[in-house]
């Protein structure tokens, strides 16, 4: 191979490598996403003493409803007659909040309660309801409490 044949070679081989990084950053990184809902609750949760769900959701919803059955499947919800496909909760630490639009689940939130813990009263939240955000500090760190307001 000539001089300029390897030269254009490795230019070809460097602008490949360039467009697949700049693929790569755009799809891995995705700079144009929204955070989760579950983020927005938190940071929410860091600088606020009440929170009104539905005023950071994107999605239209009618009641959202709390299923703390730990490694559950979303049955209790099922036999409610809530259509959706559930995630299984892996640990006993995660409670699922099933944001529903009629019977339809149309947003599955899956909070880590080590973080941000919904109070067990707590079974529905409407779009009016308004909840009181406790900070709480334990031998097992900083975590947040929502409570009724």
């Amino acid at each position: 191979m000539t001089k300029k044949g390897v030269r254009n070679a490795v230019i070809t081989c460097a602008i490949i490598m360039i467009i697949i990084t700049v693929l790569a950053w755009a799809i891995l990184a995705e700079p144009w996403k929204e955070p989760e809902l579950s983020e927005k609750i938190f940071t929410i949760c860091e600088t606020n003493d009440s929170i009104k769900i539905s005023d950071i959701t994107d999605f239209e919803w009618d009641i959202a409803y709390i299923d703390k059955q730990a490694y559950g499947t979303g049955q209790e919800l099922q036999e409610k007659g809530i259509e959706g496909n559930f995630q299984k909760l892996e640990t006993d630490c995660l409670c699922r909040v099933a944001f529903c639009k009629g019977n339809k689940m149309v947003y599955e939130l899956i909070l880590n309660e080590s973080y941000v813990f919904i109070d067990d009263s707590i079974t529905e939240i409407t779009q009016e309801t308004i909840l009181l955000i406790k900070k709480k500090i334990d031998e097992y760190g900083e975590h947040y409490e929502l409570t009724l307001m």
